[in-house]
């Protein structure tokens, strides 16, 4: 099993939007990305408005904004992304579900 595996589809495109903006100078103009993603934009913009628990988590670490126009993804020197897809992986409800049954499952015979 891949860790990606663990994210449901909506978590799997909102990591490859943040994986994309870091690669693309952490900003790029909405309809563009959408493009580049292959969704829709009302979708990308779903995505990014569901995203913004980053700029609460991660204050000073990590920012994500959109105005509509262009959407940016600045991260701290000293941060990175792999945290944020930690919390998304530590999220989804197949690692919950997975770390539930591993930390309680009856080893009896």
């Amino acid at each position: 099993m891949k860790f990606e595996d663990l994210l449901e589809k909506k978590e799997a495109k909102q990591l490859m939007l943040l994986k994309h903006l870091l690669l693309k100078d952490s900003m790029s103009r909405i309809s563009t990305l959408a493009k580049e993603l292959d969704i829709t934009k009302s979708s990308l913009e779903t995505y990014i408005a569901d995203l913004v628990w980053i700029n609460d988590e991660y204050k000073g670490l990590a920012t994500l904004t959109y105005d509509g126009y262009l959407v940016s993804l600045e991260l701290a020197p000293s941060f990175s992304l792999e945290m944020i897809e930690l919390n998304l992986y530590k999220q989804s409800i197949k690692y919950q579900i997975m770390n539930y049954l591993y930390h309680h499952f009856d080893y009896s015979t």
